[in-house]
Parts: C-alpha cells; structure tokens; sequence
C-alpha cells in the first residue's frame, strides 16, 4: 500500500498471489501490469474487480504456479523481490513462518523462488515486535526460511541496510546501525562486541544467541513499589518471578523512576492506572458482577487513581445505565473529590493513610475525564471507618481485606448516602496486607 503515495509508475508486478493492495495499485496508476497464479482478495475488492473485468482484462494474467514461480523466468526477468520477515538476524539470515521458532504464523509460499533467483532480493520487518517487548532483528533466528546468501536487503522504519559484497561482521554492523531499534541497539553491539572476542567466520555466543527470542516465553518484569508497602506485597510480587524496585513516596518521582528504568532496560513502561488496557483489565470487575446482577440501583468502587473507577464507570454505562456508581477515596487523600469540585484535575501532597493502595496525588488524565463524564458521586472514608469494615469482613465474612480494599464499603456505610431498599454492589480490591498490620487493626 505504500507504493499508492510513491513516485513510481509503470510498475510491473510478478507474484504468486495478488491481494488487495495489487488491485489498488492498478487503480491508481501505479502498476500497469500484474502476473500471478490466483487472487486473494476481500469481499468488497472481489466485487469491484468481477464487476469491472473490462477494466482488469489486459492488465492481469493467472497462469500456473509452475511458470509464475520458475527459477528461470524469475531470473530472465530481473525482478526485484520484496517479501516480509517476521525476524531477521544481525548476519542477514530471515525468519519469514515460525514465532519462536516454534509456532507457525504463516506459509513460506514463493517467497523463496523469488528470493533466491531474484535480480534484488529484499525483506521488510518492522524493528519491534509484541509492542516492543521484543526486537524484530536478533543475533541469530529462530527459524531459518532464507539464508544470508539470498537476502540482499533488509528494511526497517528506521533505515536500509544493503548487505551485498559484505562479509559477517560488516553485516552486523550495517544491520544494527541502520535497522534497529534504539531501544536494543546497543544490546546487539554489545553481543556482537562478545562474539567477536570468541572468534570465528560469524561470531556468535551461543548461550545468549535467543535471549531476545525467549523474551516472548518468559518476558521479564520489573515493578517500582513503594518501600513501605505491605511486606507480603514485595515478597509475592518477588516470588511471581517479577524484580521490584523500591521508592519513596513522600520523596521520590515514582513516574521519573519507571521512565528512567524502561529507557534504560528497554522494556514497555505499564501504569498502575492511567491506560486504556488497564482501565478495560480492571473495568472487567463491573462487567461480570453486572452480568450476574442487572439490576443493581448502587454500586461503590475503591478509588486511588481512576483506572478501577473507570473501568466500572463504562461496564455500568453499558450494562446497567440506571445503576448509580459512586467512588470512594481516603478523607486524606480526596483528590479525586477535589477535581471534581474544582473542573479540572487537582494534585495534593501524598496523603498519610492507611489506605496505602489509594495514596495518589492526583487523577489521571485519561481516568478523570471518564469519572467527570460518568461518576454519580465521590465519598469519602476515614482511617477508622476503614478499620472497621476491616473488621466488618474478618468477623462477618471470613476473608482478608487490605485497608485500600475496604473503601467501598466504608464509603457505603458513612457516605452519607441513603440505602434504604436498595440494591447495592461493593467492590472489595485487594488482600495484600501483613498478618500482623491487620492483627494490630483488628485489636484496636
């Protein structure tokens, strides 16, 4: 489709399949001719071509596979291949079917009659796969479809690298300078750096050569967490296989922090609640209690950022647009209720409260618009009504709930709010509290 915006015309195009983007480069001028052995095409395309064929007629041929992918008439004609990589690695190797190495994403089709007998062969990936979990070009692929000596190009958004005449090493240079990613750039130096060290025609470290492939089975985490918060907080997230790293919140920029950390680690920076994925994740909570229970006239949400709000914010709008829902924030900590009052969102000191998971500063500014537009109400709850409805749930209800966890149903029974035959929902979030923090709650 890239051709559409190009300066080329009068282009001619050999290939084992035509698909959509072949018919629109004919519509536009673009190609004025295309050779293939069958059509792919969508519904909406398949109409416009069978109802215009005069229009096609002369400028498509299908013959068989046997002759459109002919060693012979590929190299007669002087084609220039371009064809699509799922990986390719810093020597030039190209990865075009197998994820991992393992699972099969697609065919190699004729990719490979074109690639080896082509007068120019090329290959085109994106540098960065799983939205930047991993890098696209690697020290050595997965799954080798075509060698280095039938790959003459290779293209990235971020440059070209034009492997013909090099040896090993030279193509490991103009890969990793003109194809890679930022992000891992100076990782690949550095393997090839290692490599070298160990000699040999096409350095490699074997026992690093897929670690950026591995990332996909075991991509590592790193999670920045308060250093006050519940011990057996930091030491299950520790034990899930995940590294924490510890700020402080009175002090310390925990958004500073985790930029600085996913630069210089090269990993996908995850908020705690202002992204539209967690906000869906967390909003799942509303959506199958409302599955359960339509009807509900009331329902109260924990609130320290917005992204648990938000999300049960648009499930109920969904679901059940009658249900009034009303957030719950620590009394120290209202600044949620403050935006709200103020018309735009309202930063505060970090607030002292037992409610460690609430101890935000402000809203976020994709979760405030969401609780500005939907939100029936915010209340608010004090250290010693969230004792109590710790209490509330260890007596009654048998269970452990963290102090954050409480906020609903502190808030639905000191909100002020009249419930009175009401259908009510409460949110309980959370049990991550130390055995003997919540033993001290209990006996007060």
């Amino acid at each position: 489709h890239g051709l559409v915006d190009s300066p080329f015309e009068d282009l001619r195009m050999y290939s084992e399949v035509l698909q959509d983007s072949s018919i629109e480069l004919l519509d536009e001028g673009r190609l004025s001719f295309a050779s293939a052995s069958s059509m792919t095409l969508s519904s909406g395309c398949y109409a416009r071509v069978m109802n215009h064929l005069d229009r096609y007629r002369d400028r498509l041929v299908l013959r068989p596979q046997e002759i459109s992918n002919h060693p012979e008439v590929v190299r007669r004609l002087g084609l220039i291949a371009i064809n699509t990589a799922l990986e390719c690695d810093i020597y030039g190797n190209v990865n075009s079917t197998h994820v991992a190495g393992t699972h099969m994403m697609n065919g190699i089709g004729g990719s490979g009659d074109f690639a080896r007998n082509a007068h120019l062969s090329v290959f085109v990936t994106k540098s960065l796969a799983k939205r930047g979990a991993i890098s696209s070009i690697v020290p050595m692929v997965t799954h080798v479809d075509h060698t280095e000596h039938d790959v003459d190009v290779i293209v990235t958004e971020h440059g070209l690298a034009d492997l013909r005449g090099l040896a090993p090493r030279e193509r490991a240079r103009v890969v990793i300078d003109q194809c890679v990613d930022p992000l891992y750039r100076d990782l690949l130096k550095d393997y090839v750096r290692d490599a070298s060290r160990r000699g040999g025609h096409t350095p490699h470290v074997l026992e690093e050569a897929f670690a950026l492939s591995a990332r996909l089975l075991d991509m590592p985490a790193l999670i920045v967490m308060p250093e006050d918060a519940p011990a057996a907080k930091i030491a299950a997230t520790r034990e899930y296989g995940a590294q924490v790293v510890t700020f402080n919140r009175f002090t310390d920029d925990r958004e500073a922090i985790s930029r600085r950390l996913a630069e210089e680690r090269g990993m996908t920076l995850v908020p705690p609640f202002d992204h539209p994925h967690v906000i869906a994740g967390q909003g799942t909570v509303a959506l199958e209690l409302l599955q359960d229970v339509p009807d509900l006239d009331y329902l109260f949400v924990c609130l320290g950022g917005g992204g648990l709000l938000s999300g049960c914010l648009l499930a109920a709008q969904a679901l059940a647009p009658q249900c009034q829902v009303i957030g719950v924030e620590p009394t120290a900590g209202n600044d949620v209720q403050q935006s709200l009052r103020a018309g735009h969102i309202v930063r505060i000191d970090t607030p002292r409260t037992i409610a460690d998971g609430a101890q935000s500063q402000a809203p976020g500014e994709i979760t405030f618009p969401i609780i500005q537009r939907h939100v029936a109400d915010i209340v608010t709850a004090t250290d010693e009504q969230l004792v109590a409805a710790l209490r509330f749930y260890a007596e009654r209800m048998k269970i452990v709930v963290e102090p954050t966890g409480a906020l609903a149903l502190a808030g639905a029974q000191h909100g002020g709010i009249d419930l009175h035959g009401q259908r009510v929902g409460i949110v309980i979030s959370g049990g991550n509290v130390d055995m003997d923090r919540l033993s001290r709650f209990l006996a007060a």
